[in-house]
């Protein structure tokens, strides 16, 4: 007996620990852990589930409820290992709460299924579930018979006598505290997620300096460094230098936008290196060699394989940073597992060229500077901001 309940435990804990990863990345969907994505390219498609309608319920995470049902099934597991009386009744408990939680199951799997998105971590939760239900199952016809387990527990369910009262009223007790705890968890991290964020006034404040500024009216110059579909409503432009490290702490926002509106932006790049060797406006080098990383940048998207080319770049920028040479290049771009490109030099520094003289006649001073519906935002913007502005930018291509 005592196997099948050590594996039921294994795997309640195991599933109490996907859900606390899937709950952490609601809250904190743009913390940037390359430990705990789902994928090993730009979009998160866990960050993208979590964000979606289909992540939470009534306002609360859908995590939130996958912790609060594992930590219950524990809960019974172990009052089954210390009451062999209770036993029946416990399992037949544990037994309908599973045979619920994959029907909810089939559910989500189905909205994941219309999402086209595939979240390692929901589909792990829906195996877990799977399993302890087999498990149980196996068990109970074993042992006792579904029948005669659901039988014991309408006999404790139904029963008036003190003994099977008191046993009702802990049970209760029990699980009345944990949904506490974990309702009081759960809002605990969206009170630090709120914190974290700026104070309405002040988004407010900024929504209306953007959205007063005026608007540029140039025609861009034609790019090949894109994230997104074609097709989405919304087009982000972005100045970058490849190895500034502001641009690189954008990209990590840039990942969770990507995520969050998949299909609804599209992340535009244009050169902007500020390196004397292509650039000259610059009167030195602040972050020497990034024309290599822009020219490099054009040989992958020339070739078809930037999307994999600029996320090996980022992944590698605490190592390349201040040591970036032709090599150095050279070597993220075998680890894309790209060996035979082709490209026109001369084409990609005169599209180079074409970039930084642009730039010059909107008056870029600084990299990131990003662009939005013709308007500037200068350096890194706060992750509510940017947010604030693509749902409004989203909902007045909608009217």
């Amino acid at each position: 007996m005592k196997k099948y309940f050590f594996v039921l435990t294994a795997l309640s804990f195991l599933g109490a620990v996907l859900s606390g990863i899937l709950l952490f990345k609601h809250y904190f969907p743009q913390s940037g852990s390359s430990f705990f994505s789902c994928g090993s390219g730009i979009i998160d498609t866990c960050v993208a589930v979590s964000q979606s309608d289909a992540g939470t319920f009534f306002s609360i995470p859908l995590a939130a409820f996958g912790l609060l049902f594992y930590i219950f099934m524990i809960m019974n597991i172990l009052i089954v290992q210390f009451s062999e009386e209770l036993e029946k009744p416990v399992i037949s408990v544990l037994f309908s709460f599973l045979t619920v939680s994959l029907l909810i199951d089939a559910v989500l799997g189905s909205i994941l299924v219309k999402q086209k998105s595939v979240c390692s971590l929901c589909v792990a939760t829906y195996c877990v579930n799977a399993a302890m239900l087999f498990i149980l199952f196996f068990y109970i016809r074993k042992h006792h018979g579904l029948k005669a387990s659901f039988l014991a527990l309408s006999e404790v369910l139904f029963s008036v006598e003190k003994k099977d009262m008191t046993i009702k009223y802990l049970y209760a007790t029990a699980t009345i505290f944990i949904c506490s705890s974990v309702i009081f968890f759960t809002n605990n991290l969206s009170l630090v997620n709120r914190i974290k964020n700026h104070p309405d006034s002040k988004l407010t404040e900024q929504l209306n300096d953007f959205y007063n500024e005026k608007k540029l009216t140039l025609k861009f110059p034609e790019t090949d460094l894109k994230l997104g579909s074609d097709s989405a409503p919304v087009k982000i432009r972005v100045y970058i230098d490849f190895l500034c490290s502001a641009c690189h702490s954008f990209f990590t926002q840039e990942k969770y936008f990507l995520s969050k509106y998949n299909g609804k932006i599209q992340i535009l790049y244009y050169h902007y290196p500020l390196d004397s060797a292509c650039n000259k406006y610059m009167n030195e080098s602040v972050y020497k060699n990034s024309c290599i990383a822009s020219r490099y940048m054009e040989y992958s998207s020339k070739n078809g394989f930037f999307s994999r080319y600029i996320y090996e770049h980022f992944r590698n920028y605490d190592e390349i940073a201040h040591s970036y040479t032709e090599k150095k290049a050279s070597e993220i771009l075998r680890a894309t597992g790209i060996s035979d490109i082709k490209y026109n030099e001369e084409e990609i520094k005169k599209k180079i060229t074409e970039h930084i003289e642009f730039a010059e006649k909107i008056k870029i001073e600084a990299t990131p500077t990003v662009i939005i519906n013709g308007r500037k935002i200068v350096g890194v913007p706060p992750v509510p901001f940017l947010e604030a502005v693509i749902n409004r930018e989203l909902k007045s291509k909608n009217n």
